[in-house]
């Protein structure tokens, strides 16, 4: 359904290899995006780039225990698509957003495998979503911020 579930970050209540993939992702996401709101008015840039399918290690290793139950049913056409997924395509978006004049200044945004601005992906940004995954991240990490000064 696109929401980040605080109660199995860590795969805790089980794991299957692309749903926990997912997931993961979609953490990194609004951990992106609260990290870019931190950085509003110090001069750094920070987006997310989606790259796209890749033709690398980790998907060659894919198996079909890795996959939710029907999608197994296709995993030979999901073999054959990624086989021809060139993972210097998948690099495009990264490489433009951290070389291209046009991008410079622009941050806490995400982009697609053009490089077009786009919505974050559903449940990423939602509510106090980034927030809480901004505060659970340095918990875990375990970095005490100071309070911001009083103005």
């Amino acid at each position: 359904d696109g929401d980040i579930d605080f109660d199995n970050l860590q795969a805790e209540k089980g794991f299957l290899a692309l749903n926990t993939y997912s997931h993961a992702k979609k953490v990194m996401m609004a951990g992106t995006y609260a990290f870019a709101r931190q950085l509003e008015g110090t001069g750094v840039a920070l987006n997310a780039a989606y790259p796209g399918a890749a033709n690398t290690n980790m998907t060659q290793g894919m198996k079909p225990d890795m996959l939710p139950g029907v999608m197994r049913l296709a995993f030979p056409l999901f073999r054959l698509f990624m086989s021809n997924a060139d993972p210097a395509k998948a690099a495009r978006s990264s490489i433009m957003l951290a070389s291209m004049p046009e991008y410079e200044g622009q941050s806490g945004n995400y982009y697609n495998t053009k490089g077009a601005q786009v919505d974050w992906p559903a449940g990423t940004i939602a509510g106090d979503v980034p927030e809480r995954v901004w505060t659970l991240s340095l918990e875990l990490a375990g970095i005490e911020m100071p309070a911001p000064a009083a103005s």
